[in-house]
Order: C-alpha cells, then sequence, then structure tokens
C-alpha cells in the first residue's frame, strides 16, 4: 500500500476515535471532534481528508454535505460556522483560590459551614433541564468518575449550579455523602489546584467529557474565578424607555396585535421601566391603573442595528414583577408567570404575589426563542397582571439579555456566583524584572546603579513610579526597554514597576528600595514632601541623631547594616494622609496597602 494512503486512513482512524472518546456527538455542521465549537481543532481534522479518495466512497466526518468527497464545498459548510458554540451544559466558571472575609463583596461566597472553599460553577444554556443522576466532577484525566452527583440534581434551562470543592471525603463523611452543608450546597472530594489542573464535568457514562478545561487551567489568583466568558448584552436595560397604556372595552377587539413591531402606540404614554406603584417603580401609574384595571400594555423598542441575531446563542429574560405577566417578543409568545389560560383586555393575575419576591430578579431562559430576534427594530411587549384592580402593589420591570459563550477562557477580577459571567481578562502579564536586586550599596560617592526594566509578555507595556505610589496602566512613567537606557540610580531610590497589556491582568507590582548609606546617614530633619508637625507632640524628626553620626565615624554605615530592616513603601499620603487620615495621625483606626 502506498505510504500516503496509510497515512490517510491512518488519519481517520485517529479522527473516527477522538469522536468515539469524547463521545459527545456533533449538533455543529463543522464540529469534526464533538467539543460543541467549531474551531482550529475541527480545521486539523479536516485537513486529514482533504481531497482523500477514499472520501469518495467511505463516510468520512469531514464530508459535511455527504456528496462528492471532501472538498471546497464542506470547507465553505465549515468557514460559516467559524467559531460557533453550541449551547451545552459547561463548567461555566470556577475559584481555585477563595479568601472571602468579612466585610463581604456582593460577588464573594461561602460555604454553608462558613468557610472560603473553592467552588464550581455550572451552567445549563440550552432549553432543556439537564437531570445529573449519575454525573461526575474531576480533577483527574485518569478517573473521569472522582465524584458523582446526587441522583435527583437537576439544572433547569438557564440556572446555575454551585458546587464547592472542598475535599469532604467519604470517610470523614459516611453518614453525609456526598456531602451536603447547612445551606443546602454539595461539596466535592477534592479541592481545585491553584498552581492549575485539570478539571472536568463528565457525563452518566462515566466516559463522555461534558465539559473540560484541558490539559488543564493556567495558575488562579487569589479572590480572581476563570472560567467561559460570556459576550453579554443587555437589549432592554432597568430604566428602558416604555410605551404603555391601561387597556379599556374600546380595546377587546385589539387582541395581541398590539404587540406586534407595527403596531401605532404613538397615543400611549411613556416612561422608564420600571412601571407600577408601590416601591421599586421609576414610572408610577397608580392614578391611570388602580381603580380601574388590573392589565397594564407595556411596549419597549430596541434595535439591533445590522448585527445577525445569529450571533447570539442566549436569550434571557430577567423579570422583576407583582402580580403576575405574560411576554412577547416581535408579536410571539415567550413566557407567563402567574397568568390566566385566557387574556383578554382586563385580566388579572392568578394570585397575589408576596411583594417581597419582586424585589429579585427571576430569569428565564429564552433560548428556544432566539429565532425570533431580527436585525433592526424588535419590540419586547409584556401584558402586566395586577391581582385586583383594587389591590395597592404592582411592578413590571424586564431587562432582555443576550449572551454569546466565548471560545477561550478568562479571568475575572469581578466574580459572578450564579449570574451569567462578565468580559474577562485573556491572561495575566508576567512579573517585571529588575536587573539589579534590591539591597544596601556603599560604593564610592560618584558610584551608581544602572537598572533596566523587561518583560516576558509579547505586547505589554512596562509602568514604574518613584514615589513610593502604585503604578498602574494610566500611572507612571512608562519604561520601553528596548530603546530607552538603563535608569541610572545614584542615591537612595524606591521604584514600583508593573507591566499592563489591554485585555489581560496587570502583574504583580515589583517593589524595589535602594538604599545609599550615605544618604541615609546625613538625611535631612524634614525630607522634602512629608509632614513637619502634627499628631499631638512636638513632631517628627526624620534625621539621623549627628550626634551619633559623628561619634562612630566610619563603623555608622557597617552598624546600619548589621542592623535587621524592613522596608516599608506606599504613598506618602498613606503614611501621612491629608486631613488627618493616614495611618500615622489615625493609629489602628486606620488601614493601608503596604509592600513589605
Amino acid at each position: 500500500m502506498l505510504r500516503s494512503v496509510k497515512t490517510l486512513l491512518l488519519s481517520l482512524v485517529l479522527v473516527a476515535a477522538l469522536a468515539r472518546t469524547t463521545g459527545v456527538q456533533a449538533q455543529i455542521v463543522g464540529d469534526l471532534n464533538a467539543d460543541h465549537v467549531v474551531d482550529s481543532k475541527d480545521v486539523q481534522a479536516f485537513a486529514w481528508q482533504w481531497l482523500a479518495p477514499y472520501c469518495l466512497t467511505l463516510d468520512c466526518i469531514a464530508d459535511l454535505n455527504g456528496a462528492n468527497g471532501v472538498n471546497m464545498a464542506d470547507f465553505a459548510l465549515l468557514a460559516k460556522n467559524w467559531q460557533k458554540v453550541n449551547p451545552h451544559i459547561v463548567i461555566n466558571e470556577f475559584m481555585a483560590s477563595n479568601a472571602s472575609r468579612p466585610p463581604f463583596d456582593p460577588n464573594e461566597l461561602l460555604d454553608g459551614n462558613g468557610d472560603s472553599s473553592d467552588w464550581i460553577e455550572i451552567y445549563n444554556p440550552t432549553d432543556t433541564t439537564i437531570n445529573l443522576n449519575g454525573w461526575y466532577l474531576t480533577d483527574n484525566k485518569n478517573d473521569l468518575k472522582k465524584w458523582r452527583f446526587p441522583d435527583g440534581l437537576q439544572v433547569k434551562p438557564g440556572e446555575f449550579l454551585i458546587i464547592f470543592a472542598s475535599e469532604k471525603t467519604f470517610e470523614e463523611n459516611p453518614l453525609n455523602y456526598p456531602y451536603l452543608d447547612p445551606n443546602g450546597y454539595y461539596h466535592t472530594n477534592f479541592e481545585l489546584d491553584k498552581g492549575g489542573d485539570y478539571l472536568a464535568l463528565v457525563a452518566e457514562d462515566g466516559n463522555t467529557i461534558a465539559h473540560q478545561y484541558v490539559p488543564e487551567y493556567p495558575q488562579q489568583l487569589t479572590n480572581v474565578s476563570y472560567g467561559m466568558a460570556q459576550h453579554a448584552t443587555t437589549l432592554v436595560p432597568t430604566g428602558a424607555t416604555a410605551s404603555y397604556h391601561v387597556p379599556t372595552v374600546s380595546d377587546a377587539g385589539v387582541g395581541t396585535d398590539w404587540t406586534e413591531v407595527g403596531f401605532d402606540d404613538s397615543t400611549w404614554d411613556t416612561g422608564p421601566t420600571g412601571l407600577g406603584f408601590g416601591s421599586g417603580v421609576a414610572t408610577d401609574v397608580q392614578q391611570q391603573m388602580q381603580n380601574v384595571n388590573a392589565s397594564l400594555w407595556i411596549r419597549i423598542e430596541f434595535d439591533l442595528g445590522e448585527i445577525d441575531p445569529a450571533f447570539f446563542e442566549t436569550l434571557m429574560l430577567r423579570m422583576k414583577y407583582e402580580d403576575g405577566f405574560v411576554a412577547y417578543l416581535n408579536g410571539q409568545y415567550l413566557t407567563e408567570r402567574n397568568a390566566p389560560g385566557s387574556l383578554p383586555w382586563n385580566s388579572t393575575s392568578l394570585s397575589d404575589r408576596p411583594i417581597e419576591d419582586s424585589s429579585v430578579f427571576e430569569e428565564i431562559n429564552l433560548l428556544a426563542y432566539l429565532n425570533l430576534l431580527r436585525s433592526g427594530v424588535n419590540v419586547l411587549a409584556v401584558h402586566g397582571l395586577n391581582d385586583n384592580k383594587n389591590d395597592s402593589e404592582f411592578l413590571i420591570l424586564p431587562e432582555l439579555v443576550v449572551a454569546r459563550i466565548l471560545v477561550t477562557p478568562q479571568y475575572f477580577t469581578t466574580s459572578t456566583p450564579g449570574k451569567l459571567n462578565i468580559s474577562g481578562a485573556m491572561g495575566v502579564v508576567s512579573d517585571v524584572w529588575l536587573s539589579t536586586g534590591r539591597t544596601f550599596y556603599t560604593g564610592p560617592p560618584d558610584w551608581h546603579i544602572d537598572l533596566t526594566l523587561s518583560n516576558g509578555t509579547k505586547g505589554a507595556e512596562i509602568r514604574y513610579t518613584l514615589d513610593g505610589t502604585r503604578p498602574t496602566a494610566n500611572h507612571g512613567f512608562i519604561y520601553n526597554p528596548a530603546i530607552d537606557p538603563p535608569l541610572k540610580i545614584d542615591k537612595t531610590t524606591i521604584i514600583r514597576a508593573i507591566a499592563v497589556k489591554p485585555g489581560w491582568l496587570d502583574s504583580k507590582v515589583e517593589t524595589h528600595t535602594y538604599i545609599f548609606l550615605d544618604n541615609v546617614i546625613q538625611q535631612p530633619p524634614y525630607p522634602s514632601g512629608f509632614p513637619t508637625n502634627g499628631w499631638g507632640h512636638a513632631g517628627p524628626d526624620y534625621e539621623m541623631d549627628p550626634v551619633v553620626v559623628s561619634t562612630h565615624g566610619t563603623s555608622i554605615k557597617d552598624d546600619l547594616k548589621a542592623v535587621p530592616t524592613l522596608s516599608l513603601v506606599m504613598d506618602v499620603n498613606d503614611w501621612f494622609g491629608r486631613s488627618g487620615q493616614g495611618i500615622y495621625p489615625q493609629g489602628e483606626l486606620s488601614e493601608r496597602a503596604v509592600s513589605a
């Protein structure tokens, strides 16, 4: 057999084996390796079978149109779906170094035992409830059945599931395994490795990889989460301008025509959402509605311009409501809550919903209706329902959100457990390297250090400060190692340096203190920029005692080097403050970040 034919046949076997290993059926045309996305891996598999003679007779996976083998027609089909992601259950976000502690940020999370355990967020972006009976989570590619979900656990469309990774083993919890904490969170029998590791969600056969971070996720940062960024766009935000109308008997024949894009609502009132009466409203409709009608018709226009709705993969309606509603998109029914089967102009809700329930958004997955979006003008219409026309509480506040799951995982400085992820960072910029280390220097008077700064991340920019303040992307001097000469350090100097890059997390701040002892022993009583009085006593005295310096002569510098020394560096205003707000004026009442 010719060597080229052997190679092609081997490639066919490899591609087929790859599909069998994952066990996931490809649902997007062009997703040859069944990983739910059309990307460079599929192009590689496609290239193995490009113009292969055997594909004219065999059923090749790259023969996307099933005709005439693998050719340009098939490549066009693959290209059409390039970077398209098939909605499927995913490990949406996780935190491998959780340091949540009081006072809590709104997005910090403790487990039911009050511990800051690692956590894993699972998200179902599909329009089908996923039953996790027999599914697994694992951090070991050689043990796909490491931790089994308990029976009866489900993830409904558009919902999130938080699992803590706290190494709660069967041996330690034989009567409560899988471990369930007092707040109803399940815990795995493994922890997440901050240094980077494998992580996968495995289907009930113990072999099918539903989603994985492979070969491993990168090194993680404390209180920074990692996962799948959602390119989210709020089409209808809180405060959007709405046209609204309290229907009367004359509207009885309108039916649902008022929900259509082309309906003339020019005579309706307008105002920002939410609409209602009581608390949490922007547009009060109590005078028009209470004691008149329990129904309110609302239309909110939004314009996609020339954006192709096929770009998006998720559609979600977020609603605060009291007591019920029916929602429509471009004249087509979407969803309802607490609404009757028929909907005349004077409908009421089925019951009185507790007002406290309306204080938070209910998130409703509308993936099945994503095809109703259109380029240009769209209309979200809501038939709001009070339980009684005389009731004194009513609220309708909708938000309509679309999202596209990005292929490349990202870091999130703001974690969002239980919510769609925000845009994140592609990676972490590598640290700045300083050519000379921090220490004491005792050279001749004309001696100095030639200091260079460098960084290993392509496209990163180095910023540095000399006044103790923290450098940022917008603060500090720019140092370009390719063209800038070394920095001349010829006196006691504090340099703080950082590397930044758009779309990436900043490097950590490198702080080096270069202490020239000739400067130290000659330090003036009041260095420039430092306060000269205050704090309820005679005031500061920064200089070394001249008597001590003269008494010890040349040995004083060696004496200073023999003393254990700690350099504390921060903005001078954090030390001494303005209007008595620094550490020295306030003592232990004030807390500031410092480089030690």
